[in-house]
């Protein structure tokens, strides 16, 4: 188990797409898993297959990420993609 947290916070918008891609492919070489840290909702549902949300201290939320993988970036295009994200909003507004 590998553990990040915010490994790509600082980067510019390409340069985090083409890491998280690179990360996926690594993974899936490795057959590792990773706990991954983020306060970006879109860069959660891209990489995650179960997408876990802090809140208060505590364990909340969990949505499961159904998309295969391999991963590519016209996911992110994807009305799935989109809805994952918007449940995830939802869920940290506590609407769900």
């Amino acid at each position: 188990l590998l553990c990040m947290d915010e490994p790509f916070a600082s980067l510019d918008a390409l340069t985090r797409e083409e890491l998280q891609r690179d990360l996926l492919q690594v993974c899936a070489e490795q057959d590792t898993a990773v706990l991954f840290v983020t306060h970006d909702l879109g860069e959660a549902a891209f990489l995650g297959d179960r997408v876990s949300l802090l809140q208060g201290g505590r364990l909340g939320h969990t949505l499961q990420i159904g998309e295969a993988r391999p991963r590519s970036a016209h996911w992110r295009d994807a009305s799935a993609f989109h809805a994952a994200c918007a449940q995830l909003r939802r869920a940290l507004e506590g609407q769900t």
